[in-house]
């Protein structure tokens, strides 16, 4: 299909990453490079057609995670007896003047938690991250251990984990850890724990069974966590640390599959879970205290590393397709792309008394604390929010224009590649209240504590527009004050990113032509008598480029 084919434009991102065409789904191996200075991003690519198949990889490179470019052609493909199947989800490692690929190499299909696993049919393989030529030795991991009925094992993520160092009696942050996503069948979702040789990087020694938590564990207040399924992939694990008191957490990432509780985005979720890393007969083991939703909507496989350059936690997600029928997919000639990256952090507030209904002990996304010689609680829980150098570069040729009083109603001239930012203080007794950004409108309803995205009806079949919705409560404080609400979103084409108080994120899709119903306009809605005060910014117009080089990469 032509990239100036109307249908293939239609609905397409301009600035998030995506894929020259056909079927692109997980991120793999986001990095940075320290010898170029550049980021990579690879991902998992079916160049010759809309759904999943021949998966290979593909590969995106930028020097400030806003403009991009992407190759023409995969840099991995099947061409191996190992990894015939395909070239699935794996981590890109930088060492010395060198990047090296780890990739769950496949040879059987199809692989499913719900079917009696095949052994071999997943491997571990590696190869260069530059010339991308395989290891003479590959597969350099067989399958999963010996005696386990695995659900799966997959997607491997290798990187530094200090905690577990100091848990092992070993030289703080000078070892390398691996772990490959998978479960034992009927009894946990897990990881497989492995130590790698940092001087031989295909030197994997098995250590442990990661995590224990049952099938389908989950808190009596469901809502605010989610449950734990019966399968994991893509899972990262990271420590976080308060800067202010040096707290430090233990957290893991990971893609959830078989959940006992599905919406219209099916049985699977994208979770976080934190917990204290313990010493246990079987090995190292991670025992969860809480966990949460890292994304509420379409959001799934998400993948991360340390940057070196911004000291954080950096994660990229796929943003699916799920929501238009395949005969849409099919006359688009594409599905899939790529999340904003997003900063993974440790979200700290002090003097808590409670949420605006929900007491505290009932949120079981938040670890709360009793404050020393205080009445009130510090509340911990995980943040995920846009990298803001994106942001700031996405806004450099567009419109700025401000919002200072709930009567303000701004008018949008670019369509459908907007930023918007409210900050809204809201009184006691506030009923439903939100923005409306064109035929979209963000609500939040504090006596419910939800967060609704409304999406605008579609004027065909085989589109999905179900509302979007989000447990999110504002805290009230000990000095009698509560948060404000506080949300930011960004819109590209069909894909539509939101994040509420840097804690609650959502993505999704808005299937809708530039210029449908009535008319791009900023405006607020529902009970707005009852808001304080108000401030906000709209950047009208956010661009990047994202190029496809079709010439070889040397």
């Amino acid at each position: 299909m032509s990239a100036n084919d109307p249908n293939f434009l239609r609905f397409r991102p301009r600035f998030h990453i995506i894929a020259p065409q056909g079927w692109m789904n997980d991120p793999c191996g986001p990095c940075y490079n320290p010898k170029t200075g550049e980021y990579n991003v690879f991902f998992q690519w079916n160049p010759s057609g809309n759904n999943w198949g021949n998966i290979s990889w593909g590969k995106a490179v930028s020097k400030d995670l806003v403009s991009w470019e992407i190759d023409g052609w995969p840099v991995l493909t099947p061409t191996e007896p190992y990894d015939c199947k395909g070239i699935f989800t794996g981590c890109v490692v930088p060492t010395g003047d060198t990047l090296t690929c780890f990739y769950t190499s496949v040879s059987h299909l199809p692989i499913s938690h719900e079917m009696n696993y095949t052994r071999g049919s997943e491997t571990l393989s590696v190869a260069d991250g530059k010339t991308f030529q395989r290891h003479e030795g590959n597969p350099i991991l067989p399958g999963p251990p010996d005696g386990l009925d695995v659900t799966g094992w997959r997607d491997p993520y290798v990187a530094q984990w200090p905690a577990l160092d100091r848990l092992r009696g070993k030289s703080e942050g000078s070892n390398l850890y691996g772990v490959i996503s998978g479960g034992i069948r009927s009894k946990t979702p897990t990881a497989f724990l492995y130590a790698i040789n940092p001087e031989k990087l295909q030197e994997w020694t098995f250590l442990s069974i990661l995590t224990n938590v049952g099938i389908n564990s989950h808190p009596t207040h469901l809502r605010w966590s989610g449950a734990l399924g019966k399968n994991w992939e893509v899972l990262n694990f990271v420590s976080l640390t308060d800067k202010a008191d040096g707290t430090e957490l233990q957290v893991l990432i990971m893609s959830v599959e078989g959940c006992d509780q599905p919406g219209h985005h099916g049985r699977r979720a994208q979770l976080w879970l934190s917990g204290e890393l313990l010493n246990t007969v079987d090995g190292p083991q991670l025992t969860p205290s809480f966990w949460g939703r890292l994304d509420h909507g379409c959001l799934y496989a998400a993948n991360g590393f340390w940057d070196p350059v911004a000291k954080k936690q950096l994660i990229y997600g796929w943003i699916t397709e799920d929501d238009l029928a395949d005969d849409n997919r099919k006359r688009q000639g594409w599905s899939g792309c790529l999340s904003f990256p997003r900063v993974a952090s440790l979200v700290t507030l002090r003097g808590v008394m409670s949420g605006w209904v929900s007491p505290l002990d009932q949120m079981t996304h938040i670890k709360a604390e009793k404050e020393t010689g205080g009445r009130g609680y510090i509340v911990r829980t995980l943040g995920s929010f846009p990298d803001m150098r994106v942001a700031t570069g996405l806004r450099s040729k567009a419109t700025k224009k401000t919002i200072s009083s709930v009567s303000d109603s701004i008018e949008l001239s670019s369509g459908h590649a907007w930023e918007v930012n409210i900050d809204a203080c809201l009184e006691d007794n506030c009923g439903n209240v939100g923005i409306k950004i064109g035929n979209i409108e963000l609500r939040f309803s504090p006596i419910t504590e939800t967060f609704t995205i409304i999406r605008p009806r579609a004027s065909e079949d085989g589109i999905n527009t179900q509302p979007e919705m989000a447990p999110h409560t504002l805290f009230r404080m000990v000095d009698g004050t509560t948060e404000n609400l506080q949300i930011q979103a960004w819109r590209d084409q069909s894909v539509l990113e939101v994040f509420v108080n840097r804690r609650t994120a959502i993505t999704t899709r808005v299937y809708e032509e530039v210029g449908e119903g009535e008319g791009e306009r900023v405006r607020f809605v529902g009970d707005t008598g009852n808001v304080g005060g108000v401030k906000g910014e709209v950047w009208d117009g956010v661009s990047a480029g994202v190029i496809v080089k079709r010439e070889r990469r040397e």
